[in-house]
């Protein structure tokens, strides 16, 4: 993780000294005077000069100097007591990492001055949450190898909230990155990322957190961050599914589910079917897709009459979205087949658990018989199986 040791203790230090959750909420009062000051440094810092942010050569001590200033002030600012002067100092220090004439001698030098102050607050015990979150949405905009050490490492965070903040920290890392936007190495950094975000992805327990996980990992950039997307998250959802079957309790993990497939299918599906330089990333598909229509019928045969209730939609929606991306996968078949998710829909799921079989799984059925994955007999079973 990125920590900075040549620099004395910032203005940081001293300002999180007196940040205490007992002591200081969210919402608390604030004086009229200092939320003024507040916002005043947040405006005056958002207009750091064009020969700065511009420059394409390193930065002057004396330039280096003016950033360091106006980071000092900005984080000061968003560390106050105001909630309303907080949001806009963390504008003031997003604004130069989104102006797209920023040059990357200007964005190294921010990272190298403000990524250690966002690190310091995010890591101190006693930092509110809602900083926490606005330090790691800046990260994200910083885009730099530091920052992403930050986020990746707080993937795993005990806190709910964080791990939340730090998917949606990598998403806009990633999306920074398509805008050209980002100072960290795409191609070295990207199988890094996938592993963690798979990692994540299968871990996960919280519904919200799940699907940002997923969009974080199909945000990745270039083509090859799409096959790499595709493969982590294919398989992390494929843990959960496993998880699914094995505990045969439904949770509110289902009602993100299928908006995670429905997330990567409509990101990647032209470009994973068209593209053969893909293929690992489409046999990831096919095989969580036809695993997930698996699982929910066996769930739906096994959960209580108030269960099936809650969670017959969202298992609709999941076989539905699987079955039409083996419709895709598997084109040569033949016409679209939707039996399985009409099945589903009127909530015979022993029926479509035979259709899916006789349909999909047999010796004779497309997932077989193509020996484009080289899948055998069984295998599908035996994902959920063990």
């Amino acid at each position: 993780m990125y920590r900075s040791s040549t620099r004395n203790p910032s203005p940081v230090s001293k300002t999180l000294s007196r940040i205490r959750i007992a002591r200081h909420s969210v919402f608390s009062t604030f004086l009229p005077a200092v939320a003024l000051a507040c916002l005043c440094t947040a405006q005056a810092a958002a207009q750091l000069p064009r020969d700065i942010t511009a420059s394409s050569s390193p930065l002057t001590p004396a330039q280096r100097s003016e950033v360091q200033t106006f980071v000092d002030q900005s984080v000061a600012a968003m560390l106050g007591d105001d909630l309303r002067a907080t949001l806009h100092a963390r504008r003031a220090l997003e604004d130069p990492m989104k102006d797209a004439g920023a040059r990357r001698p200007f964005r190294l030098a921010y990272d190298d001055l403000l990524t250690p102050q966002l690190t310091d607050v995010i890591e101190n015990a006693d930092t509110p949450v809602h900083l926490q979150v606005s330090c790691m949405h800046l990260l994200g905009a910083i885009a730099s190898e530091a920052s992403l050490d930050v986020l990746s490492a707080n993937l795993s965070a005990a806190r709910p909230t964080t791990r939340y903040a730090a998917a949606s920290g990598i998403q806009r890392a990633f999306e920074a990155a398509q805008q050209g936007r980002a100072t960290f190495d795409t191609e070295k950094r990207l199988i890094e990322l996938m592993k963690q975000l798979r990692t994540a992805i299968g871990s996960e327990q919280q519904a919200e957190i799940l699907f940002a996980d997923v969009s974080a990992c199909v945000a990745a950039p270039g083509n090859n961050g799409a096959g790499s997307a595709i493969e982590a998250s294919s398989a992390g959802l494929l843990t959960q599914i496993q998880n699914f079957s094995t505990t045969k309790k439904p949770d509110a993990r289902l009602t993100r589910l299928h908006q995670c497939m429905r997330l990567i299918y409509q990101r990647y599906i032209k470009v994973i079917t068209f593209n053969q330089n893909m293929k690992p990333a489409r046999k990831a598909l096919v095989e969580t897709s036809a695993a997930a229509i698996l699982m929910a019928a066996r769930l739906g045969q096994s959960m209580s009459d108030q269960e099936r209730a809650t969670y017959r939609d969202e298992l609709s929606q999941l076989v539905g979205i699987c079955e039409g991306i083996l419709n895709l996968s598997y084109s040569e078949a033949g016409a679209e087949d939707t039996t399985v998710s009409r099945t589903f829909e009127s909530g015979q799921y022993q029926q479509a658990a035979i259709l899916f079989e006789r349909r999909w799984l047999g010796e004779d059925g497309p997932i077989y018989k193509n020996s484009e994955f080289g899948f055998h007999p069984g295998h599908i079973k035996g994902l959920l199986d063990g």
